[in-house]
């Protein structure tokens, strides 16, 4: 008896040897990694790009559509159809996992001319994000364009407006209230206004103006603090998307759509204190890249990059973008 059990043991022990010599360290349950490139369909457009709970989220800039892509077997459906209303460009997008809410920017259609943000521009909406219905809607201030949307620890959100006002617009979850949460030092109005801007998780905001990073901490009655530049050792941070990865680490996407060909990159920010950090270049060669996203999918880690090529839609390239759209993605 004792012998038998001994020799069942052994054999147990055998074939969980032999299971865990077979499976990937790295992804102990089984599911094989991402692939280089993610498709989204068509004429895409993509803007903003989100992961969550193992689904794939992409703004269409030029519709106002969201994409949802099943990243287990990377088949793609409509999250959210096309508006008929006219803030009909999509751009940010967020997760707020207390409320259970996609959030995403709806704009209307914007030149880049400050003469022509005038009025009523965008709105943010809010969508269960396992049905896609629509929960709840904002309108940002008169003359937003919002670009960048975050959430901080209490679920309040965020707008970048990108121009011609340079400010971060809050919206209060549980009063509804609206307001202009800072526009004072360094936020200098003029043809752009805020590019990307990230929530560091804890206790402020970085984004980016003028070719620079900046900080705005939160105080602890919620007010703004006063913005400080991030010393990157004289490197410009001129960021569209941006993203949090976690050990003082932002990776941002940049782009010039206004000059033809390949114009984009993405580049890398470590932090060694709330203010000063290494720049580096992490990837080139991106077609306009826009929105990023960092996330642990399968127990991996991933940056998602979006290429929106919008230089086509603009004019600025010659001939038509490369069909279906993709979504860049790098295994960290």
């Amino acid at each position: 008896m004792v012998a038998n059990f001994k020799k069942m043991s052994f054999t147990a022990i055998l074939i969980l040897s032999m299971l865990s010599s077979c499976s990937d360290v790295d992804n102990p349950i089984g599911i094989p990694p991402l692939p280089a490139t993610i498709e989204i369909g068509t004429n895409a457009s993509p803007e903003d790009v989100k992961e969550y709970n193992g689904f794939l989220y992409t703004s269409n800039f030029f519709t106002g559509a969201i994409t949802r892509v099943k990243l287990s077997d990377l088949s793609t459906s409509t999250f959210v159809s096309a508006p008929t209303s006219v803030y009909n460009a999509g751009w940010g997008l967020n997760i707020n996992p207390s409320k259970n809410w996609l959030l995403s920017i709806r704009n209307k259609p914007y030149d880049f001319n400050p003469a022509n943000a005038i009025g009523q521009m965008g709105i943010v909406n809010a969508y269960n994000i396992e049905t896609g219905v629509l929960e709840r809607s904002w309108n940002l201030p008169e003359g937003c364009i919002g670009n960048a949307i975050d959430v901080d620890n209490a679920g309040n959100i965020y707008v970048s407006d990108i121009g011609p006002n340079a400010r971060i617009v809050k919206i209060d979850v549980i009063t509804n209230v609206v307001s202009v949460w800072a526009d004072g030092t360094n936020f200098t109005d003029g043809g752009f206004g805020l590019g990307g801007m990230i929530f560091n998780k804890t206790n402020g905001f970085y984004y980016s103006q003028n070719k620079k990073l900046f900080f705005v901490g939160i105080d602890s009655n919620g007010a703004a603090q006063e913005s400080i530049e991030v010393n990157t050792g004289g490197a410009e941070v001129d960021a569209d998307g941006m993203t949090w990865a976690g050990n003082n680490t932002i990776y941002y996407n940049f782009n010039d759509v206004f000059i033809s060909g390949a114009q984009g990159f993405t580049g890398k920010i470590v932090l060694s204190n709330t203010t000063t950090g290494i720049h580096s270049i992490y990837q080139t060669g991106l077609r306009d890249s826009s929105g990023i996203f960092f996330s642990s999918y399968a127990n991996s880690n991933y940056l998602f990059v979006c290429e929106s090529q919008f230089g086509y839609a603009f004019g600025i390239d010659n001939g038509n973008p490369a069909n279906p759209f993709i979504i860049k993605v790098y295994k960290q």
